[in-house]
């Protein structure tokens, strides 16, 4: 009798292969997503704190006076009333923050540079945005009162997301 030659798989054969592969799926997918969603979780919670790195280092200048802060509205600090528009200046504006803290939009920081945004243009390219525009921080400073309670010290910077970022 002749040999015959196989050319191909059974029916049989492919069906096995397909199988064996269809349980090892149905075992491996569940690890698989939730590598996925760990990851997904950590560049979040990564995006915020740069959010918040970005509110703590606006804070800074802002005290340090590399940035003037221009009253959005009517300020009361140490006696004297700032109009809207008006520039605080490095002392009161210390002051202002270390007893109120101020609301900064991600927006201004990212046209501070502050917050840098591949692409990102809130004016002329907003889809080009990760963070919505809605994304506000509060900012401030926590300070003390020294030499009898007659000047403030900057002792840390605070960052917190306000509202809108999520």
């Amino acid at each position: 009798m002749k040999n015959k030659r196989r050319n191909g798989f059974t029916l049989v054969e492919v069906l096995a292969v397909i199988s064996i592969i269809g349980v090892v799926a149905i075992l491996v997918l569940p690890t698989l997503l939730g590598v996925f969603f760990d990851a997904r979780r950590e560049v979040d919670k990564f995006s915020k704190e740069t959010l918040i790195d970005a509110g703590k280092m606006y804070v800074t200048d802002l005290d340090l006076g590399t940035v003037e802060y221009v009253a959005p509205t009517t300020i009361e600090v140490n006696d004297r009333t700032y109009n809207e528009g008006d520039i605080l200046s490095t002392y009161d504006l210390r002051v202002y923050l270390i007893e109120n803290g101020i609301q900064v939009n991600i927006a201004e920081l990212v046209r501070l540079g502050y917050y840098v945004d591949d692409g990102c243009n809130y004016d002329t390219a907003p889809d080009k945005c990760s963070v919505p525009e809605s994304c506000t921080l509060k900012v401030g400073i926590d300070g003390t009162k020294v030499e009898n309670d007659k000047y403030y010290v900057s002792t840390a910077y605070t960052s917190e997301i306000f509202s809108g970022c999520e």
